[in-house]
């Protein structure tokens, strides 16, 4: 993202921290510019008065890293579902819940299909369906 004044300019009240690609084959020192990046834009966000969630969408090896310049007791957070990534979900959840130093916060979940979606409901997460969750649902209606 190389201009973060639409997201201002929308006049949204939240937003969810930009997801750039991290990998797990990537370069930490690529990581972690990728994570100052979104730190960025989301405190120009914030200083804009955007209210911002933490994006968690991240391998599991840039975990720790994606925390940096998270403030301790920060409570709201984001991530992509996958539907063959449940336990990585969890994982984002119960990071999330250190951080926050709760587990009352707010989680939202985005994607991912219906597993995903029966996971947010047992765990109380919000979930949000993608386009792509809504193209194969409305390909299934049609069968």
């Amino acid at each position: 993202m190389d201009d973060p004044t639409p997201v201002v300019n929308s006049r949204c009240i939240n937003a969810v921290e930009p997801n750039l690609s991290i990998y797990g084959q990537m370069p930490r020192l690529v990581g972690l510019y990728k994570i100052y990046q979104k730190r960025w834009i989301a405190r120009y966000w914030q200083s804009q008065g955007v209210r911002t969630f933490v994006d968690l969408n991240v391998h599991p090896d840039f975990y720790a890293d994606n925390m940096i310049g998270v403030p301790f007791g920060w409570r709201a957070y984001a991530t992509r579902g996958y539907s063959d990534r449940l336990d990585d979900t969890i994982r984002e959840y119960e990071l999330a819940c250190q951080r926050a130093e709760t587990n009352d916060l707010l989680f939202v979940v985005y994607g991912g299909g219906r597993q995903v979606k029966d996971l947010a409901k047992d765990y109380g997460w919000t979930w949000f369906p993608e386009e792509a969750d809504r193209a194969r649902d409305r390909a299934i209606s049609l069968v």
